[in-house]
């Protein structure tokens, strides 16, 4: 795997807050190096990306979670399998692209 996002100093505050539901995602591509979190008991929550926190649409699915960002001119869509750690990408406008990835529990 190309990129990994590894920052101690961003993960641990977020993985640390109890009741939250943390993912610490990589991949092939710098899309796919993300934090996700779904915040308890709630449809919101983040990416964290190249530094950067997104506010995030959570949808829970069959077999995971969905993180869908709005953006000025981009969308950006995470799937992610809980079961098998399996992330999907796919972003338009300009975040443009298709990425596989995967991801693991954050420990906290």
């Amino acid at each position: 795997m190309k990129y990994l996002f590894l920052s101690a100093g961003i993960l641990l505050p977020l993985s640390a807050e109890a009741g939250n539901i943390v993912f610490d995602c990589s991949g092939e591509s710098a899309l796919a190096a993300v934090q996700l979190v779904q915040y308890e008991g709630q449809d919101k929550g983040q990416v964290l990306s190249e530094g950067a926190e997104i506010e995030a649409d959570v949808h829970p699915g069959t077999k995971g979670l969905f993180f869908v960002v709005i953006g000025d001119g981009f969308t950006q869509n995470y799937a992610l399998n809980t079961e098998t750690g399996e992330l999907h990408y796919t972003g338009t406008g300009s975040k443009t692209g298709y990425v596989q990835g995967t991801c693991t529990p954050a420990q906290g």
